[in-house]
């Protein structure tokens, strides 16, 4: 038997046997009342996790556009999920290719000597300048690029003002010096 067919029958049998069907009663019933009907409102809001993704597809949209403009795919930042060391949890981190490759040889560096080369810093912090340079070159040049930064600054904004309103009122969990882990 269908829905609408049972919803039929209780109303069918309803006013033959006792005169009124129990959608009636319930309609009189609610009339009835001297008092208001309680109201509840529910404001929807963004929990921190969805507002941490929105911040992440924006950083990596910008970076994305960024790195399209950009001339030298070594300035191009890759955006990737990476889990730090003694952890599970991944987190987005950006990371300009130059700086990805440093790392990189870094590492290999240290296994064949056993330490590391200072002046590789030195090179990442010099090309990090200029990444900001380009970054706002490309930003005049380009309106979109642009846009997208602000964008990005204004989700990451949003999203670090109410992590941190949440954890102050205690609705968050949150340490002193904790990373987003949300």
């Amino acid at each position: 038997m269908s829905c609408y067919k049972s919803v039929s029958y209780v109303l069918i049998v309803g006013a033959i046997l006792g005169g009124t069907s129990p959608l009636a009663l319930a309609q009189d019933e609610a009339t009835e009342q001297d008092e208001p009907i309680e109201e509840i409102r529910v404001y929807g809001e963004k929990s921190v996790t969805k507002l941490k993704f929105e911040f992440e597809l924006a950083e990596e949209s910008f970076y994305d556009l960024y790195s399209e403009l950009n001339d030298d795919w070594e300035y191009d930042v890759i955006c990737r999920k990476e889990a730090p060391t003694g952890s599970h949890i991944k987190h987005q981190v950006c990371w300009p290719r130059y700086e990805l490759e440093a790392r990189s040889q870094e590492a290999m560096a240290k296994l064949r000597r056993g330490h590391i080369d200072p002046a590789a810093d030195a090179t990442v912090m010099s090309k990090n300048k200029r990444l900001r340079e380009r970054i706002a070159t490309l930003s005049e040049e380009h309106p979109q690029l642009l846009e997208a930064m602000m964008n990005y600054h204004d989700k990451y904004r949003t999203y670090r003002s109410e992590r941190a309103a949440r954890c102050a009122w205690g609705l968050l969990a949150c340490g002193s010096g904790e990373q987003d882990d949300d």
